[in-house]
């Protein structure tokens, strides 16, 4: 018997041509009739017929389809079918997907085409997969080979994604990010100060209606959660600039000196704020005209009866259009124009989605339909001025909130890839959180970022090498405190501390004379580092187990020995490596490094190839690309280790921390980006907002846009797949954040 838990996951993760195989296999078994393919892809419509009685013969129709929206499906079928000349009776169509209310779905689309539907979704595949010995045959050749991985110890949550369905706004997006070494900049600081302008909306100092900065990025991230990753590093900068005399026309803020210091928007500003609003609210009139005056010399019967309703359905299904397919609707605002024949825009699923939203159904529904269908067909392929112009600003507006990563579906790609990782925590990343234990717990970067990490599901696995590295960095830290800080440790000022070179003893002594409140201060360096591992055994060169206890029940991190690290790696290449890392370090340094560092490097090198291999990561099936990596900022390892990379035919092995901060640490909340966006994009701001992405970036964009629209699924796949490895190994890239 076959479980049914693995046919869930088997529908989610079979690519299009098993499932339609499976599909064929199915339903012949399931009716026991003769499936007759018509092959090819200009099939006139659907995959094959039945082969049933005389009087039935190429009547009874067969669709297969992993694609999402059935109902829009099987009508495109019906029409397709019908253009090239046949009489379809019965189509059934068997897809992947689970639908509800299949028996309400089947009635109104065969009322609506004059033909019997029927539906075969998810449920029903696997509620009849143990029905025959040819089902569960079908189930082994197209269907488990897609969830082998589930098969193999520690290995679940790592088979690829199915190509087909490849979304190309995350491809847009990736790529544009691995363009741009610095992010956008600009745009980000314009939006940033809008944002600001905006939060300060309904101050008044007349009223005495101030905000402080932390009010003012509350309310932001409430509108724009993405914007916490460059807004939380530079609003206070951005409001000290707004406050000045050469902020701008209409964008100068008003500042009062209290503690917390308290913001507000001055007549002015408020006065040009108003005049903005006002020109994006009669774009939205002039197109919301336009629209009323298709609809009623479409049908007046229909347009008077529903009124502004219908104009209200017709904005709505337009923001759905970028929510769903931003790009595409973007590259084909932005192309030129367009012919009423052009292929590529297909809105129908859209319609039907929103509609289907108000609560329509039946005859009703039909008829609205067709009816918006009819108008927005005007909208997209004779747009006037004023719509042209509200479409574009739409456009905009949909590529900043790409840009920004405000948009659900390249926020719901960072989360899954959070997942993914076995991740080697370098010894530099580990001193960096020891540094960090008497800061405020919201402020402890390294420590946040490994508990991110893990609640998303990474593994973050310490060595043997990295504890025996740890503890020789706080060993040296003790002697350099004796030598040159014990006796003098009570003279310390704290605004000397800064002049302070070694990491841990600056921590100490911030934590000893600028304690976080409600934190305790440590009475000495001995206390200090006690809190770590037992000083006098850190100073013997002992303590290495106590201190890797510490460690993983600290930071909840998975342990691993020297034996477990040698695992499938050369020796010859060991050594090799070795000494280019021995000479790389000690290239400028007048204190020449211990070659056992460049040992404990080169291990953590090949070791990270060496798991890569054992976990079949080299075979490029996921759109995360690899899984295992090493976590680790040093720049001269990367440098020697070329002759390494050039082997694995130019495969990094190390991930840097900063893209992990920006892209999955400061990733906010699906649910909240999707709020987000529905309330943006309908709005006389979302309009404004459009007007922040520079020109230059925005054609770049869109540029990429139509390279990427031409490219097949597969190649669209392995572009993913390419440009998320390059960010997430790219040193050369400067997170705005972090600057």
């Amino acid at each position: 018997m076959i479980d049914y838990r693995l046919v869930e996951d088997a529908l989610i993760k079979v690519g299009t041509r098993d499932f339609e195989l499976f599909g064929q296999a199915f339903y012949s078994s399931i009716q026991d009739r003769t499936y007759v393919p018509l092959g090819g892809t200009h099939d006139g419509g659907a995959d094959g017929y039945m082969d049933l009685f005389e009087d039935e013969v190429k009547s009874n129709f067969i669709q297969i389809t992993k694609e999402k929206g059935t109902s829009s499906k099987i009508r495109k079928t019906v029409k397709r079918l019908r253009e090239y000349g046949r009489d379809p009776k019965f189509l059934t169509l068997i897809t992947s997907q689970i639908e509800k209310d299949i028996d309400k779905l089947e009635k109104r689309l065969s009322e609506d085409l004059g033909l019997t539907v029927r539906v075969r979704d998810g449920s029903f595949i696997k509620n009849n997969i143990n029905a025959s010995d040819a089902i569960r045959q079908a189930f082994y050749s197209y269907l488990e080979p897609s969830i082998e991985y589930l098969y193999r110890p520690g290995e679940v949550g790592e088979s690829s994604a199915p190509i087909d369905g490849v979304d190309r706004s995350l491809a847009v997006f990736l790529r544009q990010e691995v363009t741009s070494r610095r992010g956008q900049s600009n745009m980000t600081q314009s939006l940033t100060d809008s944002l600001i302008i905006w939060a300060l909306r309904d101050t008044d100092p007349d009223q005495d209606r101030l905000m402080s900065e932390d009010q003012i990025l509350l309310k932001i991230l409430e509108t724009l959660p993405s914007a916490k990753t460059f807004v939380k590093g530079s609003l206070g900068a951005r409001l000290a600039a707004l406050g000045k005399k050469a902020a701008g026309e209409g964008r100068q803020i008003r500042v009062y000196n209290q503690n917390p210091k308290q913001y507000c928007l001055p007549y002015e500003t408020r006065l040009s704020l108003a005049a903005q609003n006002a020109d994006d609210e009669i774009l939205r009139l002039q197109a919301s005209a336009k629209i009323e005056e298709r609809s009623i010399a479409l049908n007046w019967e229909l347009a008077e009866k529903w009124g502004a309703r219908i104009c209200e359905l017709c904005h709505l299904v337009l923001e759905k259009c970028f929510y769903e397919q931003g790009v595409n609707i973007a590259q084909f605002v932005e192309g030129g124009s367009p012919t009423e024949n052009d292929p590529e825009l297909n809105i129908s699923a859209e319609i039907t989605a929103v509609l289907e939203g108000e609560g329509l159904e039946g005859e009703e529904l039909q008829e609205m339909r067709l009816h918006v269908a009819q108008v927005l067909r005007g909208t997209f392929y004779r747009a006037t001025d004023a719509e042209r112009t509200y479409l574009s600003r739409l456009a905009r507006t949909y590529v900043l909130m790409l840009m920004v990563r405000n948009e659900p579906k390249v926020v719901e790609y960072f989360s899954s890839m959070s997942s993914k990782f076995d991740l080697y925590i370098g010894t530099d990343m580990l001193i960096r959180a020891l540094s960090e234990q008497h800061v405020d717990k919201k402020d402890r970067y390294t420590e946040n970022l490994f508990q991110i990490l893990r609640e998303a599901g990474s593994r973050l696995i310490l060595t043997s090498k990295a504890v025996e590295e740890v503890g020789s960095h706080l060993r040296r830290q003790i002697l350099e405190y004796e030598y040159h800080y014990w006796e003098g440790d009570r003279f310390v000022r704290v605004e000397d501390v800064r002049l302070i070179d070694r990491l841990l003893i600056r921590s100490y002594f911030y934590a000893k004379l600028a304690p976080v409140p409600g934190q305790k201060k440590p009475r000495s360096f001995r206390d200090y580092v006690n809190q770590f591992a037992d000083y006098g055994a850190i100073r013997a060169q002992k303590g290495w187990d106590d201190l890797s206890a510490f460690l993983c029940a600290k930071f909840d991190l998975v342990f691993e020995d020297e034996g477990e690290m040698m695992r499938g790696v050369d020796k010859d290449e060991l050594a090799e490596l070795t000494d280019q890392i021995h000479v790389e370090k000690n290239r400028e340094d007048q204190v020449k490094k211990d070659k056992v560092l460049a040992y404990n490097d080169a291990l953590h090198v090949l070791r990270v190839y060496g798991r890569r291999q054992e976990n079949g990561e080299t075979n490029p099936k996921s759109p995360f690309g690899y899984k295992t990596w090493w976590l680790t900022q040093d720049r001269k390892v990367r440098k020697a280790s070329a002759s390494a990379m050039e082997k694995r035919r130019g495969a990094r092995f190390m991930m840097r921390p900063e893209f992990l901060l920006h892209y999955v640490g400061l990733n906010p909340a699906l649910e909240d980006v999707r709020k987000s966006f529905e309330q943006i994009m309908p709005s006389v701001f979302g309009i404004h907002l459009g007007g922040h992405i520079d020109a230059g970036l925005y054609k770049k964009i869109i540029k990429n846009a139509v390279d990427i629209s031409e490219k097949d699924e597969a190649r669209a796949f392995a572009m993913i797949r390419s440009d998320t490895q390059a960010l997430q190994s790219d040193f050369g890239r400067v997170c705005e954040e972090l600057d």
